[in-house]
Formats: C-alpha cells, structure tokens, sequence
C-alpha cells in the first residue's frame, strides 16, 4: 500500500503500528472479545464516531463490543489489504478493503442469505500519549448491505432507536 508520513519515522510508524493492531483484534472473530480486548490500546475518554451505523457507540472500545456482534453474523469477516496508510504526528489514515459473508447469526432480525460482500472503509484515528483517543469510521454500508441482500429499512439505525433500552 501507500504509504505518507511526516514525523519522525519511529513515531508515525509506532502509531500505525498501534492502529492495525486494533484493527487487526477487532477483526478478530478469535482475538475480539468486545471491549476488553482493545482496552491495553485505547486512551481514557476515548471518542468513536460512525453515526451512520452506530450511533449509540460512543467509545474507541464500545465499538470493538459492536463490531464482535457484527462478527457473529458475518463469521468470516475480514480485511484483504490496506489500500492507503497515512501516518503523521499523532493521527492516523486508513483506507482498507474487506470482505464477509452473512453466514452467521441473523442481523437485526435478518436470517443468515449466505450472501458475500466486499466494501471499502476509511478510518481516521487520533492518538494520545501512545493510545487511540478518537476513532471515526465510514464505509460503503449501502453497497455491503446490498451485497449481502439486506433490505436498506432494517438495516439503517432510526434515531429514535438509539439507546432505546
């Protein structure tokens, strides 16, 4: 992949380093536990943004807890390769290509359609002190949902749904 970076080499690459380790544990169906498993990585009063899909995440370890379920539908989910690495100062870009397939665990009351889709993803992380403070992710839920055969309605998170107890 490509890759840019305008600090010091050992930092930037010690960042990224950090980054893909999350990365790696949180596409982990054996290593991704939930939040426990990123909790060595991340900083205190971390911040997550994916309001598109979870919106209720609000921290960098929610999300490894959210992604874990997202794992037990589509079992084999995965990353193939970095497409862009990007490390300077304390942040962070990436651009990946994943795949999975829905073979799992229903999905928001969707059975398994044994359907395989493959997206793209960015993720942008800000670091502190050697730890992930903020993470923001967006990817082309669309085209993975319609892959997959997901009805778009059941799949989109209603903002009178989040936090709903």
């Amino acid at each position: 992949p490509h890759t840019r970076t305008t600090n010091t080499m050992s930092d930037n690459a010690k960042n990224l380093e950090l980054v893909k380790e999350y990365m790696r544990i949180s596409y982990s169906p054996t290593e991704c536990k939930g939040e426990e498993s990123v909790k060595h990585l991340v900083a205190p009063n971390s911040v997550m943004v994916a309001p598109t899909t979870f919106p209720d995440t609000k921290t960098v370890e929610q999300y490894a807890a959210h992604h874990k379920e997202v794992m037990e539908s589509l079992d084999d989910l995965h990353i193939i390769k970095y497409d862009f690495e990007c490390a300077s100062d304390n942040k962070v870009a990436l651009r990946y290509t994943a795949t999975g397939s829905h073979n799992g665990k229903p999905w928001r009351g969707l059975s398994p359609t044994g359907k395989k889709a493959q997206w793209q993803a960015a993720a942008l992380f800000e670091l502190e002190n050697g730890k992930i403070k903020k993470f923001i992710k967006d990817w082309d839920k669309l085209y993975m949902w319609t892959q997959l055969g997901w009805p778009v309605e059941q799949c989109i998170v209603k903002p009178e749904e989040v936090n709903k107890a």
